[in-house]
């Protein structure tokens, strides 16, 4: 087969995969099902979007820049174990639902326009719940969990108040152990858009200042 037809998907079926874009511009395509047939949704994507593969979607992601890296950041559940490579006829694609597309940096200034708030936390539609979607022009406290958070700064610029403070800034990524007390506080004029993943426990309410 030649590698530039060659599709991705994951080895583990019950495994999702939310991509975030860190550094490049990639030409991806997704594989799936509707009505009986297999369907793709391609475009090149910038960084701070993040591209969702539910189960058994086709996914093939290509760096067009001979000069630029392209690099991501990959969120999986259960732990990804490597990609099956197969045509785009794979007939397991008609199993999937659509992949879908976030894109982080848009969602912030559309809410800056919008809302007042200091923060808002969303559940995103995808990895059981387990992923939020933090936009904040000031604060917002995340109480301790049984489960460890893994948070990666999209735009922005901030503080992270776990135990002791550490300054953050765009594609940083903070992964903070259990039973921890998290506070995340922008910087003046430079609101932050992050997402924050939690493995092993469901997210409770959040308190915004």
């Amino acid at each position: 087969m030649n590698p530039d037809q060659q599709i991705g998907y994951d080895a583990t079926a019950a495994i999702e995969e939310a991509t975030v874009i860190v550094t490049g511009k990639p030409h991806v395509t997704q594989f799936f099902g509707r009505n009986g047939k297999i369907e793709k949704l391609e475009a090149d994507y910038s960084p701070g979007t993040m591209i969702y593969s539910p189960t058994l979607c086709g996914h093939k992601w290509v760096n067009t820049s001979k000069k630029t890296m392209q690099a991501n950041l990959v969120f999986a559940a259960p732990p990804f174990l490597g990609n099956f490579y197969v045509d785009p006829t794979e007939p397991l694609f008609k199993k999937s639902e659509p992949g879908s597309i976030v894109r982080l940096n848009e969602d912030l200034q559309r809410w800056l326009r919008v809302s007042q708030s200091p923060a808002q936390a969303e559940r995103l539609p995808m990895m059981n719940g387990k992923m939020l979607r933090l936009l904040l022009r000031k604060q917002i406290h995340i109480p301790p969990s049984s489960s460890a958070t893994i948070l990666y700064v999209i735009s922005g610029k901030g503080v992270l108040g776990v135990g002791q403070q550490y300054p953050l800034v765009a594609q940083n990524i903070a992964l903070i152990p259990p039973q921890y007390d998290i506070t995340l506080e922008a910087s003046l004029n430079a609101p932050i858009v992050a997402i924050a993943f939690r493995p092993d426990a469901e997210w409770e309410p959040l308190t915004m200042q």
